[in-house]
């Protein structure tokens, strides 16, 4: 996480691919291979197997939002095209990652390994706030920020207090790929990730 908040594009280019073949495989070695009977054990098991994805996932969107918050397309590049070559090499799968997003939230169940994803949402917002001014709402009452960058993304990010690396891979990236508004990704939303990057780019134009 720090070598994206930096925008070192060579330690990136280095450790990702790596890290992104091994938290696949783990997905691979963790899933049961005969699910139990017990539908809640079933859900249980995959839900635990899809944490390493889930992690590399809110890494993914966090590197795109990073690679506009510091105007370096490098940053996204080689994570992109990984991204591309899964999703357009492998049959199925879109439908496999939205499935693992879903698995990754089941109701009455805290997400494992939520702790350190929510900890990574707050370093990056705390990050991105203090670098563009948008620490503070300008408004009490109804939370405002005013925010100083060109980058839709970014200004949407800091003016959203909920908004994390999966909202960001899936809204920015999986949505736009064919298919992909077709799937239910859970408790994502990303036509509504959609309609309010438009909003906030028909907002920045007016001012």
């Amino acid at each position: 996480m720090k070598r994206l908040m930096r925008g070192d594009v060579d330690q990136v280019k280095r450790i990702f691919p790596v890290y992104f073949v091994a938290s696949l495989s783990l997905f691979d070695a963790l899933r049961p291979s005969v699910l139990p009977e017990a539908p809640h054990l079933a859900e249980s098991e995959l839900h635990l197997a899809s944490a390493p994805v889930i992690d590399l996932l809110d890494l993914s969107g966090y590197a795109r939002l990073f690679s506009e918050y510091h105007q370096d397309a490098q940053l996204w590049q080689p994570i992109g095209s990984l991204w591309e070559k899964y999703v357009h090499g492998n049959n199925g799968a879109l439908n496999r990652l939205a499935a693992i997003i879903s698995l990754g939230s089941i109701p009455f169940h805290l997400p494992h390994r939520g702790i350190l994803r929510t900890n990574w949402q707050i370093a990056v917002q705390r990050h991105i706030r203090q670098g563009t001014g948008g620490g503070e709402p300008e408004d009490f009452l109804f939370g405002g920020r005013k925010v100083n960058h060109p980058s839709a993304l970014v200004r949407y990010f800091v003016r959203s207090d909920f908004t994390d690396g999966v909202d960001i891979i899936v809204g920015d990236f999986f949505f736009k790929v064919p298919g992909g508004e077709l799937l239910s990704w859970g408790q994502r939303r990303p036509q509504d990730f959609q309609d309010a990057l438009e909003q906030d780019q028909e907002g920045d134009g007016e001012e």
